[in-house]
């Protein structure tokens, strides 16, 4: 069975109450809500939607809100949706005590043969140096781990092997993947620094792949969903225990971003 299959299953089980944060009129957004309200009870944070329970906010204050909504256990699970990434990981640092490193997001997605796999860090931020690599590493191998799915890691780099010697910061993510495989090996983690060639560790059937930093991540998980036309099944925030989840502002359909939600709060495979 697949993580979505997995996450499919695990959202029939309970509905819960989802609160997505919503600022401006997109009827394929509401749409796509509509048909989540088939497994998920939706509050609407922001801008209210005829139709769906509703919690005033507006753009000085959706984060804010949205992480109160949470915390006074008014929904079991966020969606950022329309709010701002950054200052959503701020108040959620300030609000629960985690540091900006704490938090890893990533994307689930399949290629054109089906074959899926996790993607990022996919935040600018994040996934540049060895221990934040390491940390997302141990965050995507325990969610495979919780499916019963063997890791298979592909680290890629910013540079082709034979092309060293050019250029330090791109031989310097080189050097970075190949410890990272180093410390995957010494803990018992199928782990290859595929360099440049993303089609190579697909090609292999890898299912967690490591990009050279998060703004390669970030334009690459961009240049799939909306030039390729193969949007990520959903997002996923790890290093923190909360049931908050990401997506791009500019992403039309959110159904299974709320499946996602749903699916993680009738499990603890996610945390």
């Amino acid at each position: 069975m697949t993580i979505q299959e997995k996450i499919e299953k695990l959202a029939k089980q309970k509905r819960r109450k989802i609160g997505v944060g919503y600022l401006r009129d997109v009827p394929e957004v509401i749409e796509s809500l509509r048909r989540a309200q088939e497994f998920a009870d939706i509050i609407i944070i922001g801008k209210k939607i005829e139709g769906f329970s509703h919690i005033a906010a507006n753009q000085t204050n959706l984060e804010k809100i949205c992480v109160e909504a949470y915390k006074q256990n008014k929904i079991e699970g966020l969606l950022r949706g329309h709010g701002d990434a950054s200052t959503l990981r701020d108040v959620i640092c300030r609000e629960y005590g985690y540091k900006l490193n704490d938090i890893i997001e990533l994307a689930l997605i399949s290629d054109i043969t089906g074959h899926s796999f996790l993607f990022g860090p996919v935040s600018q931020a994040q996934g540049w140096t060895k221990n934040q690599k390491l940390e997302a590493i141990r965050a995507m191998s325990e969610v495979t781990k919780n499916f019963s799915i063997d890791s298979k890691v592909a680290l890629l780099t910013a540079v082709r092997t034979g092309s060293r010697g050019r250029n330090f910061f791109l031989d310097l993510s080189y050097e970075i993947a190949d410890d990272c495989v180093e410390w995957c090996r010494q803990n018992g983690i199928d782990a290859k620094n595929y360099n440049i060639e993303l089609e190579t560790a697909l090609k292999e059937k890898c299912n967690i792949i490591i990009p050279p930093n998060g703004v390669a991540g970030n334009h690459a998980i961009r240049a799939i969903t909306c030039i390729a036309g193969k949007p990520a099944y959903t997002y996923l925030v790890l290093g923190i225990k909360e049931n908050i989840t990401e997506n791009m502002r500019n992403e039309t359909d959110w159904t299974n971003f709320v499946r996602y939600l749903v699916a993680r709060a009738n499990s603890d495979l996610f945390s």
